[in-house]
């Protein structure tokens, strides 16, 4: 446990930001990273096949800032501070709706082919969320009347994954994603150090993908469309394939890892324990 003043009015530190856009390693991407966001993520989750009927979130988190991106489509996202609130339309890949911790968030407006990507700076714990809106703003009438508040700090994960070994020296790793799914839609949640088999430095979003191959070490995957990569090391070949969201391909920094083929409308995911 740790206490923790914030400071009034958390709406105004709620902001967008420009992501970087340049050429990356299988095409044309977008950065999310520390140096552009100013936090290293922990974790991501990202949502699909939505209900556009239906609203999501409806809760506050604690300690966690979270970035937004939408990926493909749109959205709407209300941020909500327990003094007033603002609305957000997110309809570009090319920017992210960055929100402090101990606010209310709601989104809504999904367009029936909208992915929407959220970057967090913590790992889950049940205990960050605050999902009762009156105890929310009874937390926060607090916060504005400066008193501390103790919040729960979640330790850090076990270094665990559930993975499928595609070659014998653990550099080339099949990982299977579980996705929740309930009537609102699918939801899919990354972790460093647990389902990503390293320290999370950077994520990059590859929106126009190009033929081509890094020896970096990475985890893929495919949000949209289909690939098929072949993956070298010395005279050893793999073929794998990426074709839903819930299959991840991790490679290490000795794997030649080489896009041969994408669907046109093939979006991909590369994390990566380094920035650049």
């Amino acid at each position: 446990m740790r206490k923790i003043e914030n400071d009034f009015p958390i709406l105004e530190k709620t902001r967008i930001v420009n992501l970087e856009t340049k050429k990356q390693n299988y095409g044309d991407g977008i950065l999310f990273g520390e140096r552009i966001c100013n936090f290293i993520p922990k974790r991501i989750f990202y949502i699909y096949d939505v209900n556009s009927s239906m609203n999501r979130g409806n809760h506050a988190n604690i300690n966690t800032t979270m970035g937004f991106v939408v990926l493909k489509g749109h959205c709407k996202i209300v941020i909500d501070d327990g003094q007033k609130k603002q609305a957000f339309v997110l309809d570009k890949y090319s920017k992210a709706l960055i929100c402090s911790p101990m606010t209310w968030k709601e989104m809504s407006d999904f367009s029936s082919d909208c992915i929407l990507m959220v970057i967090c700076d913590t790992y889950f714990d049940a205990d960050d969320y605050i999902d009762d809106y009156h105890i929310f703003k009874e937390t926060c009438l607090r916060l504005f009347e400066k008193q501390q508040i103790l919040l729960y700090t979640p330790p850090p994960p076990p270094h665990a994954g559930n993975v499928s070994l595609l070659n014998d020296n653990k550099r080339i790793i099949e990982i299977q994603l579980n996705a929740h799914s309930d009537i609102r839609g699918k939801l899919i949640s990354l972790e460093a150090l647990k389902n990503v088999p390293f320290v999370l430095k950077q994520i990059c979003f590859i929106y126009n993908t190009m033929l081509d191959e890094s020896s970096k070490e990475q985890m893929i995957v495919a949000i949209s469309g289909s690939c098929q990569f072949i993956l070298e090391q010395g005279i050893e070949q793999i073929k794998v394939s990426l074709d839903r969201p819930d299959l991840a391909l991790y490679a290490g920094n000795d794997i030649r890892c080489k896009l041969k083929s994408s669907s046109k409308n093939c979006r991909l995911l590369v994390l990566s324990p380094i920035e650049g």
